[in-house]
């Protein structure tokens, strides 16, 4: 038998309900030969900080592929023809 492990984090403003993501992920994985137990963890409160350094290291969405920084506009040399 093999066993696996995942890690799965949850970010959200509001209330979620653990006990309906547990039951979600045992049904899709269950059958004669599967065994599988799903707990949550813990739930940790993130300030705005705390959620855009996990947002970052943790899916890879960093602040700048969030909001992008304008565009400026390259300047162009110009020549002046000496007469």
């Amino acid at each position: 038998m093999k066993k696996f492990t995942f890690v799965l984090d949850v970010v959200t403003d509001g209330e979620l309900d653990t006990q309906t993501i547990a039951d979600t992920l045992i049904a899709n994985v269950e059958n004669e030969n599967v065994y599988a137990a799903v707990k949550p963890v813990k739930i940790t409160a993130l300030k705005e900080q705390g959620f855009k350094v996990w947002r970052a290291r943790v899916a890879g969405i960093t602040e700048e592929s969030v909001n992008p920084k304008p565009v400026k506009a390259e300047k162009v040399a110009t020549e002046v023809a000496a007469s």
